[in-house]
């Protein structure tokens, strides 16, 4: 089925106790011990009870037609006392290994995907992966695990983003044969938090990636910085000129959006138009923001937060 990707897609909803150690997951508010039977994946195992990991969905918004037209899948954790908590702080954590980090991350990709399967969404779903685990993965699977899912539950690989930061990304083998495998099976990949690290148009150029994400440290100082804003006007002159779609991430104040909107931004994520949900059929979003004034637009729907 055809998608317009000049303009990504409008978002169209359709009806549709046991041995082993325990592990620990820092959550940010507690820390979980969880002691379960290992989850096993090839030839690893790993103490986290797979029913635990689940991912919430952010929507990302057109200003073309006012409404999502795509979602990014972020990991959670689910409490003992049933409240979810990010997932952010256990992959930052220095003392869970590569192979540790990638279970997990594999747990919530496969999730996402499954629950895009299940509530029949039409539109992007972003998945994040981290090639800096990848050195975990030995001896590499024949087949990407991603791609395997995508193509056994029947899904349009043109309608999945691979999202990579790229401060994470080196132009060794390894990440180049991951960027090489997902491209030549359709998918669309996205460079997140663009502007982090050593980012130049060189990179830009030899990475190619369909969509780049900014990273938000730009979105939000450039609210009092001339250097930011015309590095986000600059940009996105470039990535226009050579076909890249940009997402302006993080967008948390109205001004924040005012800025995006005059270089001729057009699609947005952040707390401004919506908090991550547990579902992608039910999203809520702030459309709003694109017509009220500065003066009396709400700074965000809540304050900023884990990812």
């Amino acid at each position: 089925m055809h998608r317009a990707y000049n303009t990504l897609v409008r978002l169209r909803e359709l009806p549709g106790k046991s041995e082993g150690s325990p592990a620990v997951v820092t959550t940010g508010v507690k820390r979980l011990n969880f002691l379960a039977p290992p989850v096993e994946t090839g030839t690893r195992r790993i103490n986290i009870p797979p029913d635990r990991v689940v991912a919430y969905f952010q929507s990302i918004v057109s200003a073309d037609t006012n409404d999502i037209c795509a979602f990014e899948a972020l990991g959670r954790v689910v409490n003992d006392d049933g409240t979810v908590a990010s997932l952010g702080p256990f992959f930052s954590d220095r003392n869970v290994s590569g192979a540790e980090a990638l279970l997990v991350d594999r747990l919530v990709r496969k999730y996402a995907l499954k629950k895009y399967l299940e509530e029949n969404i039409s539109g992007f779903l972003f998945l994040n992966i981290n090639p800096g685990w990848l050195a975990a993965d030995t001896p590499r699977p024949k087949i990407t695990p991603t791609i395997k899912w995508v193509r056994e539950y029947g899904l349009e690989p043109e309608n999945i983003v691979i999202e990579i930061a790229e401060e994470e990304f080196e132009f060794g083998r390894s990440h180049l044969n991951l960027l090489t495998d997902f491209k030549n099976a359709g998918f669309k990949i996205a460079l997140d938090d663009y502007g982090k690290k050593a980012s130049n148009f060189n990179r830009l150029a030899a990475f190619r990636p369909d969509i780049i994400k900014i990273d938000k440290s730009y979105i939000h100082n450039s609210e009092t910085s001339h250097y930011c804003r015309e590095f986000l006007r600059s940009l996105a002159s470039f990535a226009e000129a050579v076909g890249i779609k940009v997402v302006y991430e993080g967008v948390e104040t109205r001004r924040q959006l005012d800025i995006c909107l005059e270089i001729k931004g057009m699609y947005f994520q952040g707390y401004l138009f919506a908090t991550p949900q547990p579902s992608m059929r039910n999203a809520a979003v702030n459309r709003s923001v694109f017509t009220e004034s500065a003066s009396n637009a709400p700074t965000a729907i809540i304050p900023p937060g884990n990812p």
